[in-house]
């Protein structure tokens, strides 16, 4: 519907498509409540389903391992299992970070860059020296 100022103050509308006498407006109709819930939940589940699907194949595109279903296990084998990940991603982390040194030129590793991503490849090799003296649970 299209309104629009007149003369005077009032307004006027107009439709936009003019309606033959007698023909009603189509009106939508609701689906039933139960329908609706039932609908919706599948839904939900539908689009985790695909969360879940997309989280695992970035994993895989990445090298990563699966992450275990934490919370399920027991404490002790929880922190185990937590801190088996922690060493997989520091291992990674070191990996990728002297890669990228041995990557870059010899001016390069001769600049205050090269000094700080030393220094970081040594405190994470020094993190990684201190998870294996960790006693075990």
């Amino acid at each position: 519907m299209m309104c629009s100022p007149a003369r005077g103050s009032s307004v006027r509308c107009m439709r936009s498509r003019p309606r033959e006498r007698g023909q009603r407006t189509p009106r939508t109709r609701a689906p039933a409540h139960g329908a609706d819930v039932a609908d919706n939940a599948a839904k939900q589940r539908a689009y985790r389903a695909r969360r879940a699907q997309a989280r695992h194949a970035e994993q895989q595109a990445k090298g990563l391992l699966p992450t275990p279903s934490l919370p399920t296990l027991p404490s002790r084998a929880r922190w185990q299992a937590l801190l088996a990940q922690a060493r997989l991603y520091l291992e990674t982390a070191r990996d990728e970070m002297q890669a990228y040194d041995d990557d870059r030129s010899e001016t390069w590793r001769q600049g205050a860059r090269a000094a700080t991503l030393q220094d970081h490849l040594d405190t994470v090799g020094q993190v990684l020296d201190d998870l294996d003296v960790l006693p075990p649970f």
